[in-house]
């Protein structure tokens, strides 16, 4: 029975898993920055695109005239490459909401894998909650009592 319950804990710390989704840009400076790698990295992290806001309202007449066209450009390269399929499926299986940052043409794959990724989700939650009925029933049957979550 130990093992059943380690077993058990040991889907709960894998299905727990979280990353974090960063709504603001760190950036050196308003002058010298690398506005498109910025965007590309932003979008990467799954970082809205009008965090580039705080960025203008910051720097205010610093900035670069160009800065906000390069980030954009980084920024649509590297939503590309963050709304795929796998990235989508990463966030359902680790129980993360969808990414508010794939949308629309580009979102298409992220949803399909988000919508698999979190159908398998539940179905590990539903097999681990079926398994820790059956262990408390048997514990039940044996005359032992659970004192704890396992």
């Amino acid at each position: 029975m130990k093992i059943t319950a380690t077993i058990i804990a040991l889907f709960i710390t894998i299905l727990s898993g979280c990353t974090s989704i960063k709504n603001e840009l760190t950036y050196s400076s308003c002058t010298n920055e690398d506005w498109k790698a910025l965007g590309y990295k932003a979008a990467q992290s799954g970082t809205k695109v009008r965090a580039f806001d705080a960025v203008k309202k910051d720097c205010g007449e610093n900035l670069n005239s160009n800065a906000q066209d390069l980030f954009v450009d980084g920024y649509s390269d590297g939503l590309i490459a963050y709304c795929t399929y796998d990235q989508g499926y990463k966030h359902g299986t680790d129980g993360l909401g969808a990414s508010q940052v794939c949308h629309q043409d580009v979102g298409v794959d992220y949803k399909k894998g988000y919508t698999a990724g979190n159908r398998k989700r539940k179905s590990m939650e539903s097999f681990i909650s079926r398994e820790q009925r059956e262990l408390d029933n048997h514990n039940i049957s044996q005359g032992e009592v659970r004192k704890g979550p396992f």
